[in-house]
């Protein structure tokens, strides 16, 4: 099941929650208040913005930053039912009565943060350049290594192959064995692009469960770090709709839904691979168009929540978009998760949605011609 985050937030009140709780709220001013939840009070602490739908208790910090406690009903179902994220979506959009992206939905106004300049590194040279380029060329040709891509992360052959094209992704030379790695791109003050690194892919060592990633080059005193820049796919400035996945993995499961590249209908639409969740100036830093529309798939994770903060990528996104929607999904992590474990099936189905839902705002209306006056 996919769940619009934003039509969740409006139509579940934080206020009937605490109702529906038992938990007696009294109104002073725009803001209301009431003993906290998460902690033993007699005096009543916690605040609640009914316009923002967030929450802040003053006492024990549940709803701050770093309480450990989101402050809004999705934290709130969490921490008091004692449930994971998904659980909390599901439950909520039950009472909403909500799934899918109702058309013309709209962010409620919330605080807007500037976020500062964005540094940019020096162009890829050296070993660090030739090592990129021949490992794009191994991977271009290595027939085996496609086959193992597109089982393992559930890629279709065409979106390999856009990607080697645009020399997006490639097999490098790290620690003395090929790795899979991203390009990394950083954006001249002109809109130009050029290639500033590449994201490798380390596999775990000794007790470690997860692979880790790493920059080449990496960041010192002289050279600035290039972590911040997102991957994209496609050009933002003439873009009728952004979609902004978190990292290079969730971006390519975007592009192969919805064969981005492969029809004129996708010609319009930019993919972001946002590297993190808090340095956005670099994000930021793309133009496109104020009719545009955003598409956000945050991870299920603590990255991806903060997006949805009042000073993350959605509130700094949305005064720059006509309209702006939030995704999450039932059971899943991410967006490439989602595309490699439902099975073809499951992914046609979501094919058909990216293409027909995200893609219909892209056609052009025809004009009619004036009919000839009558003598």
């Amino acid at each position: 099941m996919i769940y619009d985050l934003e039509a969740i937030r409006e139509k579940v009140s934080m206020l009937e929650l605490l109702a529906a709780d038992g938990i007696a709220v009294r109104r002073k001013g725009a803001r209301w208040f009431c003993a906290c939840p998460f902690h033993a009070e007699k005096t009543a602490s916690m605040v609640i913005t009914e316009r923002t739908g967030l929450f802040k208790c003053f006492g024990c910090g549940a709803g701050g930053k770093g309480s450990g406690i989101k402050g809004d009903v999705f934290g709130y179902w969490m921490a008091t039912r004692g449930v994971e994220f998904h659980a909390a979506a599901t439950a909520l959009a039950r009472m909403a009565g909500t799934g899918e992206l109702p058309n013309g939905s709209r962010m409620p106004a919330r605080k807007i943060v500037e976020a500062a300049a964005p540094v940019r590194p020096a162009a890829l040279a050296g070993r660090d350049l030739e090592n990129w380029l021949e490992g794009v060329e191994y991977l271009s040709e290595s027939e085996g290594e496609h086959a193992r891509l597109a089982e393992w992360r559930g890629y279709s052959r065409d979106t390999i192959a856009l990607l080697l094209e645009r020399g997006a992704i490639g097999q490098p030379i790290y620690s003395g064995k090929r790795a899979w790695a991203f390009a990394v791109e950083a954006m001249n003050e002109d809109g130009t692009r050029f290639l500033c690194g590449w994201h490798v892919r380390v596999e775990p060592k000794g007790g470690e469960k997860k692979a880790s990633w790493r920059f080449v080059p990496g960041s010192s005193e002289e050279r600035p770090s290039i972590g911040a820049w997102p991957m994209v796919l496609g050009d933002p400035a003439t873009a009728r709709a952004l979609i902004f996945t978190e990292g290079e993995w969730d971006l390519a499961a975007a592009a192969d839904l919805m064969a981005w590249g492969l029809s004129d209908r996708t010609k319009r639409v930019a993919i972001f691979g946002v590297r993190g969740g808090r340095n956005l100036a670099h994000t930021l830093g793309y133009q496109w168009p104020a009719e545009a529309q955003a598409f956000l798939f945050p991870d299920a994770d603590e990255t991806g929540g903060s997006w949805l903060e009042p000073d993350g990528l959605a509130a700094l996104v949305k005064p720059r978009v006509r309209a702006l929607h939030a995704f999450t999904f039932d059971g899943c992590k991410d967006l490439n998760d989602y595309h490699k474990s439902r099975g073809t099936a499951q992914r046609e189905q979501w094919a058909h949605f990216f293409r027909e839902h995200f893609t219909a705002g892209l056609r052009r209306r025809k004009r009619r011609k004036p009919k000839a006056a009558t003598p």
